[in-house]
């Protein structure tokens, strides 16, 4: 569901135009390791001042939450995958790893899909941003709606 912002008006937020403060509250999730930070403190000061701002704020806290629990659930199983390779191997009284080829595999599998993931996770901010900074909202894929 999009939402446009087609008033003439210009709403401002915190100084600055509403649609570019909804792209920068987008943009933010692109910075690595404190964007999520930066994009929730936005929405946290703008949703008051601003419905198209508190819309898109809850969108991307649902992406926010969505991909920590689809981390923690990935890094289990990653885990548990680790461990069954290299511990493929165990026979008996002997203690032994499992073949290297299988390790490297795994590691193989586990290199594209990291890529793959991180390519996701710098896109959908991007396009977040181009939205916003149309006056639109957008609802970020695969982020589960825990705010609505």
């Amino acid at each position: 569901m999009e939402e446009t912002n087609n008033n003439n008006e210009q709403k401002t937020v915190c100084g600055l135009n509403e649609n570019v403060y909804v792209g920068l509250m987008n943009l933010a999730l692109v910075i690595t390791q404190i964007g999520w930070i930066v994009s929730i403190v936005l929405w946290g000061v703008g949703r008051d001042k601003s419905e198209l701002v508190k819309e898109q704020g809850k969108n991307v806290l649902n992406w926010v939450i969505s991909w920590v629990i689809y981390s923690l659930i990935l890094l289990f199983f990653g885990i548990g995958k680790i461990f069954t390779s290299l511990f493929s191997g165990m026979h008996g009284n002997y203690f032994g790893f499992g073949s290297l080829a299988s390790y490297f595999e795994n590691f193989s599998i586990f290199a594209l899909t990291a890529t793959a993931i991180s390519i996701f996770l710098v896109v959908c901010p991007i396009i977040g941003a181009l939205k916003g900074f149309d006056g639109q909202t957008w609802r970020y894929p695969l982020a589960i709606r825990f705010l609505k």
